[in-house]
């Protein structure tokens, strides 16, 4: 071999060896110098394992806590049977036992919640307005003992939950309606006695009637003050409740049942009341609502057709919300028919009707009284 090649192959060695040590720069350097610290790179990414043991984010990708399902737990329906407002504590009757309602009582829930909620209208109600566009849900009785119905069965708290439960269970059958709760009191009582004037009926002190309607007003409940003249004449009882009726939400009911004659005897002779009557009662009232500036209502109880006479003479008062409640305790079937019939009668504004807990076999629930037709805008319990 000549120098010439020999020269050549040394040369072509030597690159290859250069080379190499290029390629393989790095170990080599760890190997010959261990105490040579190695500068960091600044424009590669790091190819070897940290030597931290702590795992990067880009490696080790962990769910948020917002994602997690066990943070959203399903959601589950709200039962219709228990309302959940609460009334305030008002003082209690202190002369009125506290009892129970009766086992029978039927629990105030509707038939079927309304699946899905209808669209109700964005309407009001006009401010001096009574009953159009509310439904009134009451309690009847006589507030200072259980005697005559539900209104006086138990002390003012306890009577405030239930009417509200009551109320609320006809909300949930018609939510677009303003439900109003309602105590109806007999302020004058009819009786089978004469007593000391002759008149076979008395009256609630003014002192009660004063902290009931205080008590109510209070609550945001309405009061309908009834009356059951007996052999009083009708106009000196109507003098009693003036003064009352003056007030907000302060309205009137008029028991023809109990309007018995100089020789009837209530609860024996089947009393009554005639159209002019009633026409006189609500030309009354009317003057009442002018004053007050809210329109009155005017109840008037039936469940017999003697107990109204003349009814075609009926007019209408502007201010006067004239209701007519069909009465009289009974079977659903026998409810409906007197319904139907008193809506197709003279006189016929605003139905109502009334059940009896403790009486009624059984108890129309809140969604068979609803589905009466016209709807009832007053339903009392006794």
């Amino acid at each position: 071999m000549s120098s010439r090649s020999k020269l050549i192959i040394g040369i072509v060695l030597i690159a290859g060896l250069i080379l190499a040590g290029v390629a393989f720069r790095a170990p080599i350097v760890r190997l010959i110098s261990p105490h040579t610290p190695t500068p960091t790179p600044t424009a590669t990414p790091t190819h070897t394992p940290s030597p931290t043991a702590t795992p990067t984010a880009t490696f080790t990708p962990t769910p948020t806590p917002t994602a997690t399902p066990t943070h959203t737990p399903s959601p589950t329906p709200t039962p219709t049977a228990t309302p959940t407002a609460t009334p305030t504590p008002v003082p209690t009757d202190t002369p009125v036992p506290e009892p129970v309602l009766p086992s029978s009582t039927p629990a105030p829930v509707p038939d079927s919640p309304p699946t899905p909620a209808p669209e109700c209208s964005a309407d009001p109600v006009p401010p001096p307005a009574a009953i159009g566009g509310r439904r009134l849900v009451a309690f009847y009785g006589v507030p200072i003992g259980r005697g005559l119905g539900i209104l006086g069965a138990n002390e003012v708290t306890t009577t405030l939950r239930l009417l509200r439960e009551q109320a609320e269970a006809y909300r949930q059958v018609d939510p677009c309606v303003e439900v109003v709760p309602v105590f109806h009191t007999v302020v004058t009582i009819a009786d089978a006695h004469p007593g000391e004037d002759g008149g076979y009926s008395h009256r609630l002190s003014s002192e009660t009637l004063r902290w009931w309607l205080d008590t109510a007003a209070a609550q945001g409940v309405w009061v309908v003050l009834d009356i059951q003249p007996g052999r009083s004449p009708l106009t000196s009882e109507l003098g009693f409740v003036e003064p009352f009726l003056q007030e907000p939400n302060v309205h009137l009911a008029v028991d023809p049942e109990f309007m018995v004659e100089d020789t009837g005897i209530p609860g024996t002779n089947l009393g009554h009341i005639d159209g002019e009557t009633i026409n006189a009662v609500q030309a009354w009232l009317n003057g009442i609502a002018e004053r007050a500036g809210q329109h009155k209502i005017l109840v008037i109880h039936q469940f017999d057709n003697r107990m109204i006479v003349n009814k075609e003479a009926i007019q209408d008062y502007p201010l006067v919300d004239l209701v007519w409640d069909a009465d009289g305790f009974g079977g659903a079937g026998a409810k409906r028919g007197d319904y139907n019939q008193y809506r197709g009668e003279a006189g016929f504004e605003y139905g109502g009707i009334k059940l009896f807990y403790n009486y009624d076999t059984p108890v129309m629930t809140p969604a068979q009284v609803l589905a009466l037709e016209p709807r009832p805008a007053y339903v009392v319990y006794q």
